[in-house]
């Protein structure tokens, strides 16, 4: 299986001007040092003796590649408790396909978003929240404009300082779009 956050439903936090507490102190960032993936590695059928892996997939995105041509920016994944007999290939052509879409041009993120304790303590790690920060003055480098259009991020880190009470959280794109409806069958 693969750790994934909620799907986006009624329930979600919105994060605005209204609970993050320091607007001026962060921006959207894009890196290829950090969130950028173009090969996803699955290693699986680990040897019980041996204490190696038998099988392996590699999946790359050439598009990636191609628009940055930075070589080989691999993320290896060691998936001890797949099996070939246990439909393994199914499950990680599925999961490299996702983390592909969502890292092949590197994800962008922000770290350090302060936010009210009433709203900042029920966020866990793996939730996905919705960034509206259209009057936060941040630059949308999705669609090179001024003007931020809000969307969905997921929650990668998260600090409580238990004196002051103030919550950091670190975000990071998670690829949904706004317009879609998404749901469990």
């Amino acid at each position: 299986g693969y750790t994934t956050g909620p799907l986006p439903g009624a329930e979600i936090k919105t994060l605005d001007e209204t609970n993050i507490t320091n607007p001026d102190k962060f921006s959207i960032r894009r890196s290829l040092a950090k969130n950028f993936f173009n090969t996803i590695v699955y290693k699986f059928d680990k040897d019980a003796l041996d204490d190696k892996f038998l099988s392996g997939v590699i999946t790359t995105d050439a598009t990636s590649k191609t628009q940055i041509p930075v070589g080989n920016k691999t993320f290896i994944i060691e998936a001890d408790g797949m099996r070939t007999s246990l439909a393994a290939l199914s499950l990680i052509t599925v999961n490299a396909r996702r983390r592909l879409d969502r890292y092949k041009y590197a994800a962008e993120y922000l770290e350090g978003v302060e936010l009210l304790w009433k709203d900042g303590f029920a966020i866990e790690i793996g939730d996905v929240v919705y960034l509206d920060a259209s009057s936060l003055h941040v630059s949308d480098t999705n669609n090179s404009t001024r003007t931020f259009v809000p969307r969905y991020f997921e929650v990668q880190n998260k600090s409580i300082d238990v004196k002051t009470g103030k919550i950091k959280i670190n975000l990071v794109d998670t690829r949904y779009s706004t317009s879609n409806r998404y749901c469990l069958v």
